[in-house]
Order: structure tokens, then C-alpha cells, then sequence
């Protein structure tokens, strides 16, 4: 996903956007060999999954960093030190806003938001103010991967595997005009 808005950003860039795109990448690109690492490294030993975790105040400020050019709004509540399965919340996070920023080439004034709660589940939801998925997409979504112009295919449907191999749930909770919104929720209280 994240390597797929990189070159999308690249195609429909202007000789006028080369500043921003050259900072996109700065920042995309650290992040991306990093996600490209730690799968390198599951596929040699897939039994060892989501091992890495970190407190959810250091997960934040490093997520609002990356994206701290985008215009996304962040919103969490006080955060203790729960720790997060870094490679998870990654992964999910990165999908659902690439798909979500994708929206603003083809929609006026798309708003993005990222909320974290701690309690009484760990829950991490990314909602923006586009288009809804085409039913038949939404419907589909964490079943199989699905063909669509939204870029929502096989991302989410792997994110949906993997939040279930580390206790969570990845669901779409709204899919309607202005209010799309995924939730990466905790299963029980122990994660």
C-alpha cells in the first residue's frame, strides 16, 4: 500500500510538487524498508508473529510523526504505557490511511482521523469523510481479497488475518457518505 501511494504520488505529481514529494519520500521510504524487513524476516520464521510490542505513547508520536504532513487529525485519550504490537497497529494504520488519503486525488476536502483509545479495549479507528465503499466491495472486504479502484483489496484482507492472529478485529464500523470508518479493536482486555 504505502509503496503503491509512493508511486501514485510520483505519477501525478508536478515539476511544482517536487519539494513535497521529495519530502513524502524522506519520510515514506525509512518506514517502508522497515515494514519490508520485519516481512522479509516473518517469512523465514512465520511462527514468531507480532513479537515486537511498544508503550502506545511512543506508537503515537511516532505514527503523528510520519504523517505529520498530511493533514490528518490525530485524537487520542490520556495514554498509559499499554503496549501495542508494533508490527500490527503498523501495518493496519498505514492501510487504512493510504486508502483513506488516496480519496483526496479524486474527492475535494477528504478529512482524515486517527483515534486511539486505551480503555476499556485497546482500539485504533481511522475515519475519513469520503465515498463509502460499493457494497459489494464492503461486504467482501476481510473475507477474500476484492478488486477494487479503491486500492482496499488484499491490504485489508491480510490486515484482517493478522489482527486476528494477535487478538484483535479489523471491521469497517461505518460505511457511509462522510463517515467512513475502520476499527482495529482488542478482543479482550488482555491485549
Amino acid at each position: 500500500q504505502s509503496m503503491k501511494t509512493l508511486l501514485a504520488a510520483a505519477d501525478t505529481s508536478t515539476p511544482e510538487d517536487s519539494e513535497r514529494l521529495l519530502a513524502l519520500m524522506k519520510r515514506q521510504l525509512p518506514q517502508l524498508a522497515s515494514r519490508l524487513s520485519q516481512t522479509v524476516d516473518k517469512l523465514k520464521q512465520p511462527a514468531e508473529l507480532d513479537v515486537a510490542h511498544v508503550p502506545a505513547p511512543v506508537w503515537w508520536t511516532a505514527l503523528q510523526t510520519r504523517y505529520e504532513h498530511d493533514d490528518v487529525r490525530f485524537l487520542a485519550d490520556a495514554l498509559d504505557e499499554t503496549s501495542l504490537p508494533q508490527d500490527l497497529f503498523d501495518s493496519v494504520v498505514d492501510n487504512l490511511l493510504a486508502n483513506a488519503l488516496r480519496k483526496r486525488q479524486s474527492q475535494a476536502n477528504v478529512a482524515v482521523e486517527v483515534r486511539l483509545l486505551l480503555k476499556p479495549l485497546v482500539s485504533l479507528t481511522v475515519t475519513d469523510s469520503g465515498e463509502p465503499a460499493p457494497e459489494h466491495v464492503a461486504r467482501n472486504l476481510f473475507l477474500s481479497p476484492v478488486s477494487s479502484d479503491f486500492g482496499l483489496g488484499v491490504g485489508l484482507y491480510q490486515a484482517a488475518r493478522q489482527a486476528a492472529r494477535s487478538g484483535y478485529r479489523l471491521e469497517l464500523l461505518n460505511n457511509r457518505l462522510g463517515q467512513v470508518s475502520f476499527r482495529l479493536q482488542a478482543t479482550d482486555s488482555r491485549s
